[in-house]
């Protein structure tokens, strides 16, 4: 008789059960709705939910609306624990949206952490469920992404591929992001030599671009065209665009400008406009500006031999190159504090993960022990229930856990390359060569303006760098001839330059080539000597761990 006030109690909490879960549902399928207008709404309505009833699939749901909305508020995920209970979920289910879904979002969380493998991976997986569904703007993200991630490994042809596909989508879906589909379609062939079909997708960009909203972007595509002509010796055109950019462009971005012009009035031998604009970036509050526009406002006077002025720019230049240097040591102290502070948050971790397993083993010990039949079967429904809940509490603890070790491996090896740069530094410095190589000397290393000057290394320099190399990396040179014999002298020196991380315009200096030249070469030396390689290796990749 005493059971039935009970079974009455269950039947009645049922349906409002029900009701609650249906509600949730409800909630987030209109969140879902409003994501792509109002995603900063979308998360502050999700943060304000009440998520410790939701059902196993809301659960889900919540989470992948969650990193979804983090995403397009740009804030970071500290771990893929949040994601990884939607692709828990999803990866099993029949929705093919949902799981394409998911595994983007999982690859975008790999993306920030420069983890491009896992990225690459997880896009591909994203793109194959993605080919079942009629979401055109998820597509075109799947694969503009990708494409990018193929252009920053320098794989041009495969991120052409890519971002085709992500017009095709983008157009399918009324041209929406298409402007940037565009634009990186143009990088593409500009990388390629096919500068005819780089302008002309840069040009489509341009057309495709609302002025209004998205006045920065429009901006930056006139720059980056101007950028683009100056690069193929075009000084004319790359005048006019970037003149153009600045009478539009807003504080944010003209100071960066002002260097470009100042680089093109210096291509045209006018040294009084190019003082000009350098003079104009130095109004910025930027250091790493100031620093690059009194090292050229250096070198410009010392091209006329005004020496009282050089001198005086030359001294600013020092100033902020230490200055500089003083808030990257800040930041060293502040990562050696966060790697403190995760530390002690792993050892909070360990502590409230003993206290779990400690009240699972109360939990079972109830369940071992038991009661009389009615409350048995309340303890038992409460036992399970806790138990679920701590087994997610336990695996949440391990993945933090995890990813904590992670994060620590990964500050101990910044650190560790740090300190063994600084010590190759004091090894550079010994050999005369390197003051001839502005990459390679202290006073030119931030330096991302340098005027371009044609750089003449002797047969004595070749042998000093190569003798450095053998010593600070470990016989780098004698290693390189004796595993590939059939490379050349002008082959072995190229190789050389890699690994003392020669900047691109040193190179081209050196060799008296443009860009395009140096990378055409790169490619060259790899096809013929490096055959074993990877595809997916760089030559840089692959000559910095050799």
């Amino acid at each position: 008789m005493k059971a039935f006030p009970i079974i009455f109690i269950i039947i009645l909490i049922i349906p409002i059960a029900c009701f609650r879960e249906n509600n949730a549902e409800s909630v987030l399928m209109k969140v879902s709705e409003q994501m792509d207008i109002h995603p900063d709404s979308a998360y502050h309505s999700l943060k304000k939910m009440d998520v410790k009833s939701l059902s196993h699939a809301d659960n889900a749901l919540y989470s992948l609306l969650l990193v979804q909305a983090m995403d397009k508020n740009d804030i970071p995920l500290e771990s893929d624990s949040l994601i990884l209970v939607a692709v828990d979920y999803f990866k099993n289910v029949s929705d093919s949206f949902r799981k394409a879904q998911t595994y983007y979002y999982w690859g975008r969380y790999y993306e920030t952490q420069d983890s491009l493998k896992q990225a690459t991976m997880l896009y591909l997986r994203a793109s194959s469920a993605v080919e079942k569904t009629k979401d055109y703007r998820l597509a075109t993200l799947i694969y503009w992404n990708l494409g990018n991630i193929y252009y920053n490994r320098d794989w041009y042809e495969e991120s052409l591929k890519m971002q085709r596909k992500a017009l095709q989508y983008s157009k399918l879906d009324n041209n929406h992001n298409i402007e940037f589909v565009y634009r990186d379609i143009a990088r593409c062939y500009f990388m390629e030599e096919r500068d005819d079909s780089a302008f002309y997708y840069y040009q489509q960009a341009l057309n495709s671009v609302d002025t209004i909203k998205r006045r920065e972007l429009y901006v930056g595509l006139l720059n980056e065209l101007g950028r683009s002509y100056y690069a193929i010796g075009n000084s004319a055109l790359a005048l006019e665009y970037v003149s153009h950019a600045i009478n539009l462009g807003t504080d944010n971005n003209l100071y960066h400008y002002y260097l470009l012009k100042a680089d093109i009035y210096n291509s045209l031998n006018n040294y009084d406009s190019t003082a000009l604009y350098l003079k104009k970036a130095l109004t910025s509050n930027d250091l790493y500006i100031k620093a690059a526009s009194y090292i050229g406002l250096y070198r410009l006077e010392k091209e006329q031999n005004n020496w009282d002025f050089a001198i005086k720019y030359n001294d600013q230049y020092l100033f902020y190159r230490d200055s500089i240097e003083k808030i990257e040591q800040r930041e060293e102290v502040i990562r050696i504090q966060q790697k403190y502070e995760n530390e002690k948050l792993q050892n909070e971790n360990n502590k409230l993960l003993l206290k779990y397993k400690d009240k699972v083993l109360v939990i079972n010990r109830l369940v071992l022990f038991g009661v009389i039949a009615i409350l048995g079967i309340i303890l038992l429904y409460e036992i399970r229930k806790n138990r679920k809940e701590n087994t997610l509490m336990l695996k949440e603890l391990e993945l933090k856990n995890k990813d904590l070790v992670l994060m620590m491996q990964a500050q101990e090896l910044s650190i560790l390359q740090k300190k063994t740069a600084i010590l190759r530094e004091h090894l550079y410095k010994k050999a005369l060569a390197v003051r001839k190589i502005p990459s390679l000397d202290s006073l030119s290393q931030i330096e991302a303006n340098a005027i371009d000057k044609k750089i003449y290394l002797s047969d004595r320099d070749w042998a000093e760098l190569m003798q450095m190399a053998d010593d600070v990396f470990d016989g780098f040179i004698l290693k390189l001839k004796k595993e590939y014999p059939t490379l050349s002298q002008d082959d072995l020196q190229l190789c050389l330059l890699i690994r003392l991380k020669v900047s691109l315009d040193d190179l081209c200096n050196i060799y008296c080539v443009g860009k395009d030249a140096i990378k055409k070469r790169k490619q060259r030396l790899k096809k013929e000597h490096f055959l074993k390689i990877n595809k997916n290796i760089t030559l840089e990749d692959f000559i910095m761990n050799f």
